[in-house]
């Protein structure tokens, strides 16, 4: 009975809302998620990302609604901020908390940077891991290596991300170029776009790796890609729990990450894949050109990989996780209100 009084809207993109920061135009996104709001009476707010979590969550409380959640998709904070920065949006972050009812969290790293920097208590927090439907990353499609103009006998080592600071491309084709002095029948797959973008080509010619590194742009068929990656690399200098992890080892592939964020909480050193500090490119080239060298291993890490992630990150799991946090919401405002 509660599933069918849901009223469903169809998606509305906001004119103002752009990832740099603009007082006037956030501002006025800011009273346009306001109208939204009061126009549809909307009873649940939930909100992602971090910029659009804070302006969503201010407009929902101006507008008064019964429940409010964000999802922690990593921070708007971090370690390579400026201070300046970092203490604005770590202030921002503790004020919204205020009036957030729930925060998810991705990730149990998350949860901990919120707790350590005092936004929001625990009984706030909920941990709804991301959720990834399995079906999609079954079938191998190698016909996809011909389009990219990738022969059948070469190696391929793959990243899926968008080119900008937190994902440190750059260090992706330093990479590159370390394991190609070693094994020159690897080709490095960049999947992604972004403002790094000419930084990422001006490296690539400084290498001399133009028949090496493959720029694919913005892609749509992930699966696809992947299904011909044999190990799947990240690069980032800080993280949440990112997808493209997750969907490399659904996909039975080998990683190789940075340890950062929640990254740990998915990757067995080891067994599952490898972590390594960020910038540290030698001891990455080293973890990769020992997979790329043993077939087998890969082959077993691969596997392993895909069985560690178990039912937690099914798409069903995470959609029945976050109806039930709903659920209770309107479940503990009508016991309230029927004993008060």
């Amino acid at each position: 009975e509660e599933a069918s009084s849901i009223k469903w809207l169809a998606l509305r993109k906001s004119r103002y809302l752009e990832r740099p920061i603009s007082p006037l135009k956030d501002f006025i996104a800011l009273i346009e998620i306001y109208r939204f709001i009061k126009k549809n009476n909307i009873d649940i707010v939930h909100t992602h990302s971090s910029k659009a979590g804070i302006l969503g969550r201010f407009a929902a409380r101006l507008a008064k609604v019964k429940f409010i959640i964000h999802t922690v998709h990593g921070w708007s904070f971090n370690d390579y901020q400026p201070n300046f920065v970092r203490w604005m949006f770590m202030g921002l972050e503790r004020l919204t908390a205020q009036f957030t009812h729930k925060l998810i969290v991705v990730s149990q790293y998350d949860k901990k940077t919120g707790l350590n920097n005092r936004i929001g208590d625990e009984d706030k927090y909920r941990l709804i891991r991301y959720g990834i439907d399995y079906t999609e990353f079954i079938k191998a499609d190698q016909e996809i290596k011909e389009e990219l103009g990738i022969n059948s006998t070469d190696l391929v080592v793959g990243m899926i991300s968008c080119f900008k600071p937190q994902k440190s491309p750059q260090d992706f084709i330093k990479l590159s170029f370390l394991v190609n002095q070693i094994l020159p029948n690897v080709k490095f797959l960049l999947v992604g776009d972004g403002t790094l973008c000419n930084r990422v080509k001006k490296l690539i010619n400084k290498f001399g790796l133009q028949n090496k590194v493959i720029l694919t742009g913005w892609r749509r068929d992930i699966p696809r890609i992947l299904s011909v990656i044999d190990i799947f690399v990240l690069t980032s200098l800080w993280e949440g729990l990112p997808i493209s992890i997750l969907e490399a080892m659904v996909s039975s592939k080998p990683v190789v990450a940075t340890n950062t964020g929640g990254v740990v909480e998915v990757i067995i050193n080891g067994k599952t894949g490898f972590l390594i500090k960020p910038h540290d490119i030698k001891n990455m080239s080293d973890k990769l050109s020992l997979l790329l060298k043993d077939k087998n291993l890969r082959k077993e890490i691969g596997e392993n990989a895909k069985n560690n992630l178990g039912f937690q990150f099914t798409l069903s799991n995470m959609v029945k996780n976050n109806q039930d946090l709903y659920d209770s919401l309107f479940r503990r405002e009508f016991e309230e209100g029927a004993f008060s």
